[in-house]
């Protein structure tokens, strides 16, 4: 596996956030491009934060089940940059938690953690 790296998350999070737009102004054959970036996005960051990771792969399966999911692209553009400033810093073990903006509306455990889909599919 390749090392995570957050600039390719954000490269593909951006990428699929332009396949979106296009399927909506009348590309449909788009939508596989959407799901591969989304996809993408995950693996890119699994192995440095894979809460991250489910949260992307929660978003792309809403998505691929409902076109009219909205995804909060800025939302994930904000925590990226607070992650690489945590991880930039002489702080060991600094953590920054992901934030509501991301997960409104998905399933959650009594004390807020994500509950992943059981959609065993990748």
């Amino acid at each position: 596996m390749r090392k995570s790296c957050y600039d390719c998350v954000k490269k593909h999070l951006g990428s699929a956030g332009v396949f979106i737009k296009e399927t909506k102004m009348g590309y449909p054959d788009y939508e596989i491009w959407v799901i591969g970036e989304l996809e993408h996005a995950a693996d890119e960051c699994l192995e440095v934060n894979p809460e991250l990771a489910a949260v992307i792969r929660e978003h792309r399966l809403a998505w691929t089940h409902d076109r009219n999911h909205i995804i909060p692209f800025e939302a994930f553009n904000r925590y990226i940059n607070c992650c690489v400033l945590a991880d930039n810093s002489n702080v060991d073990g600094m953590t920054i938690a992901i934030p509501d903006e991301l997960t409104d509306g998905m399933m959650k455990t009594e004390d807020g953690k994500l509950v992943i889909s059981g959609d065993t599919r990748p």
